[in-house]
């Protein structure tokens, strides 16, 4: 196999190692040149299906918690001191909510919470320490 000299004739099946005049496109459509990576291209248009169902499902949720039932919690103690004596204490958490529905079939919620408490013995004289000005002041 020969070689020929340098500067020898080049024929059209040479390769090209010129650079190239233009800009290369690493992209199949330059219009996303611009963009920082990452972009997102998808729908724009809304909400998610899956954020509409989740929505859904938890106004669905809400509204069976939220039924015009009435729950709570009742409470109760006794203490005794050495110089004062008997105490005890009573108290209860009453809770209630409805859901209503608007004219749109948006959810609206009436609620309605009690507290009371009754204490007596000692300890109970305006703050929890007694007679007298506590670690309160």
């Amino acid at each position: 196999m020969a070689q020929e000299p340098a500067g020898a004739g080049t024929s059209a099946s040479d390769l090209d190692l010129s650079v190239p005049q233009a800009p290369i496109q690493y992209r199949s459509d330059p219009t996303y040149a611009k963009d920082p990576p990452g972009t997102f291209y998808g729908d724009k248009s809304g909400k998610s299906a899956s954020a509409t169902v989740r929505e859904q499902q938890r106004i669905a949720a809400r509204a069976e918690q939220c039924q015009g039932q009435l729950h709570g919690s009742v409470a109760a103690g006794v203490g005794y001191s050495s110089r004062g004596g008997n105490s005890n204490w009573q108290g209860a958490n009453l809770h209630s909510c409805k859901t209503y529905y608007d004219d749109d079939g948006n959810p609206r919620e009436v609620g309605i919470s009690i507290s009371v408490g009754r204490s007596e013995g000692p300890g109970y004289f305006g703050h929890p320490y007694g007679y007298g000005h506590g670690p309160i002041w």
